[in-house]
């Protein structure tokens, strides 16, 4: 966390000058959720210095009180060369950026109107240096599906086990929608991605007894067969492929579980011929 609080830089500017002029009122006359609309908060508007993926980021923050750390949040997203726009809604949200002006010296509470001009922090801290997604970054972009087109990348900032966990949204037109199934909706910082075998490898993590590797790879496929194993029963892995089995089809197809029990490998399961075979045991049943 020191990283972070030496490195972000905010810049609070108090009143309108043409140019805020323009993008605040932008967001100001962008619909809201009914839930949004029907709330009477106060409107903190940011801006992101940098454009990022080409986009020009700014919002419009709605906390819950003057120093409240979550509210709602309406971020818009414009491409600097293109024109499209589209927005991310959210009703319950929080980001590294506003700890970090709630905390800043001389904070005495949001007041309605102002206005905060953010930097990024691209340097992750050194447990997730390696990590395809920025630790400290709200948003960014990474093609997850091997699709060749980036998707966008909310950081939900939940500092969890294995890093903060990441949402994924395919970009449309003018719109974003979730990507909501395995392997895409356990995304967190210890999540490898393999461009050249098209793969994704997922860690579940439960204390130091129960670790899991489960690798998908990018095959449309039909989902048969749909037996845990017992020796998978309520552990990390078997979570993942319960999950897994409550869809029929997928374009992900889950390829091998490795599961671990007191940081060593206990059972490797593969699929042969749509089913899930034990092809290693390390662990001797009593």
């Amino acid at each position: 966390m020191k990283n972070y609080l030496i490195l972000l830089i905010v810049l609070f500017v108090s009143g309108c000058s043409a140019d805020n002029n323009l993008w605040i009122r932008s967001l100001d006359e962008m619909a809201l959720s009914d839930s949004i609309a029907n709330n009477t908060q106060l409107k903190i508007y940011l801006k992101y210095k940098q454009p990022l993926n080409g986009y020009e980021i700014t919002a419009r923050w709605m906390p819950s009180d003057s120093y409240a750390e979550t509210g709602h949040i309406m971020v818009n997203f414009r491409h600097t060369s293109s024109g499209k726009t589209f927005q991310y809604i959210d009703d319950l949200y929080h980001n590294f950026d506003i700890d970090k002006i709630i905390s800043s010296p001389g904070f005495e509470g949001y007041q309605n109107g102002n206005i905060y001009y953010l930097d990024y922090i691209t340097k992750n801290p050194e447990t997730y240096k390696d990590s395809p997604f920025a630790y400290y970054m709200p948003f960014q972009f990474y093609d997850v599906d091997f699709d060749g087109k980036d998707e966008l990348i909310i950081n939900e900032c939940d500092l969890l086990k294995g890093g903060n966990s990441y949402q994924a949204y395919k970009i449309n037109d003018n719109s974003i929608q979730l990507m909501d199934s395995l392997p895409f909706n356990r995304l967190n910082n210890d999540v490898e991605f393999d461009i050249e075998n098209k793969s994704i490898r997922l860690y579940g993590i439960d204390g130091i007894f129960d670790n899991s590797l489960v690798v998908f790879s990018k095959h449309s496929t039909t989902i048969r067969n749909k037996v845990v194993p017992l020796n998978l029963s309520e552990t990390t892995g078997g979570n993942i492929l319960e999950e897994y089995y409550k869809q029929d089809k997928t374009n992900f197809r889950l390829d091998s579980i490795y599961q671990y029990f007191n940081q060593e490998l206990g059972y490797t399961y593969i699929i042969i011929d749509d089913e899930l075979t034990l092809v290693e045991q390390t662990i001797i049943a009593n």
